[in-house]
């Protein structure tokens, strides 16, 4: 049955019967209430339940055919006899409103009491190319409706979340404010421990150099002892041996005895001297190792203060990064409103020019209508003067053939404004597609990642 739905070019023609009726048992199924032979020859008792049916389809709403009781009060002492009247009025008042979005302006109440055929046929033709109209149509205008529902939807969580991280970067800002003051008084603390240690350092590196200086010079003046002292012995003996041979100028070897006393004295004194730098030096080192190591103690203080510090500038940055997407996200969200809003004036524009373009092939309907009328007039009076013997056969014919041709071309121009309406449908239903894509990917530009994960 949902083939009856998807020819745009029966929608767009002149319904049969038959049309109507695969259209109607397509909605209905076996609750039809009317069959082909009910169209074509309309009662009261048939066309009111199928009206009914129609307009609880269109309206989607149930029509209460049991009035309210201060409705029947106000009726009399036999409010049971208005029932069905008021059930009608009810339906007719239902299908004027269904009426004057279709272009039937003028449905009243013998068309549901008298019914006639051209004026059933009309109506039905009107309900049914408007049933076939947004069931075609439901799909599009339904899909861009969840669309619009889950952008709004998605706009609502990204502003949750938005609300959230401004609560987080106050929360942020109170603590940073917070802990200032103490950062503050902190900072000169730092700076004099940090020119302190450079300070320290420098000393120390010049302290060690001056003591390895120290170490190789002592180191050189022991060698030096240990070469005199050993020149000493060596003088010794010789003199011992030289005594045993020769005892001859005594005072030579006094002399000699003395003066390298007199050397080893000086080497000891200078000895002496590097060992009290050398004492010294170790003493000023010790102090630099004991001052390090309390630098050391001191150091993850200060390495808590540098994480502090470090941590409150990260935060400042990811403040910043926040506030940046933040810009960005309220620059894509007001494009995408933007372009919805524009979508929805150019789909209400396209609306206005499918009523307009379909209330002028109405009117035309009606022109041809009332011209195919004054054809059959005038083609019944030639035939009537054809039988009183006014007319001759051949001119007759030859008005006879005029009229069809007329006819003929009235049928074609029927037919180009047909075709005319049936690409305006078109065009409106490529309209709304290009309206979908276009929401689509305004929305697939608005990348709500980087956010939800933020």
């Amino acid at each position: 049955p949902s083939s009856v739905f998807s020819s745009s070019a029966k929608m767009t023609s002149i319904l049969k019967t038959k049309d109507m009726m695969d259209t109607l048992i397509a909605l209905f199924g076996e609750n039809c209430p009317v069959t082909e032979h009910d169209v074509k020859h309309p009662t009261a008792a048939k066309m009111l339940p199928l009206y009914s049916m129609l307009v609880e389809h269109i309206l989607r709403a149930r029509l209460v055919k049991q009035p309210s009781a201060n409705a029947l009060e106000e009726l009399g002492d036999h409010p049971e006899i208005y029932e069905e009247a008021l059930y009608r009025m009810n339906v007719c008042k239902c299908l004027q409103a269904v009426g004057e979005k279709c272009h039937v302006t003028d449905i009243n109440m013998g068309d549901i009491i008298f019914p006639k055929k051209k004026r059933t046929f009309c109506i039905l033709g009107a309900l049914v190319n408007f049933l076939r109209f947004t069931h075609q149509n439901d799909e599009t205008f339904y899909g861009a409706e969840n669309e619009l529902a889950n952008m709004r939807a998605d706009k609502a969580s990204i502003e949750e979340q938005h609300r959230h991280l401004q609560q987080k970067i106050e929360a942020m800002r109170l603590q940073r404010q917070s802990e200032e003051p103490r950062v503050q008084e902190l900072m000169p603390v730092i700076g004099t421990l940090n020119h302190q240690i450079n300070e320290l350092n420098t000393e120390q590196v010049h302290l060690r150099q001056h003591c390895l200086a120290l170490n190789e010079d002592v180191a050189d003046k022991q060698h030096k002892l240990a070469t005199k002292q050993a020149d000493i012995a060596h003088y010794r003996q010789c003199i011992l041996e030289q005594q045993e041979q020769i005892v001859e100028s005594p005072e030579r070897l006094q002399a000699i005895i003395a003066e390298l006393e007199h050397d080893v004295c000086d080497l000891q004194e200078e000895l002496a001297d590097a060992m009290e730098q050398r004492r010294s030096t170790t003493e000023r080192f010790n102090a630099l190792n004991r001052l390090e190591a309390e630098l050391e103690a001191r150091k993850p203080e200060v390495e808590k203060i540098q994480q502090k510090m470090r941590a409150t500038v990260a935060m400042k940055e990811e403040i910043e990064e926040i506030k940046r997407r933040k810009e960005d996200r309220r620059v894509c969200l007001k494009e995408v409103t933007y372009h919805g809003q524009n979508l929805k004036k150019e789909g209400d524009a396209e609306r206005e020019r499918f009523a307009r373009e379909l209330h002028q092939l109405r009117m035309q309907k009606e022109t041809l209508k009332h011209k195919f009328e004054e054809n059959d007039m005038e083609e019944e009076r030639l035939h009537e003067e054809v039988k009183a013997g006014q007319l001759q056969d051949e001119d007759v014919q030859a008005q006879i053939t005029s009229l069809q041709a007329e006819r003929s071309r009235a049928w074609q121009e029927h037919a180009g404004a047909m075709a005319k309406l049936q690409k305006g449908f078109q065009q409106l239903i490529d309209a709304l597609e290009d309206t979908y894509e276009k929401e689509k990917a305004a929305w697939e530009k608005l990348d709500v990642k980087p956010l939800l994960q933020c």
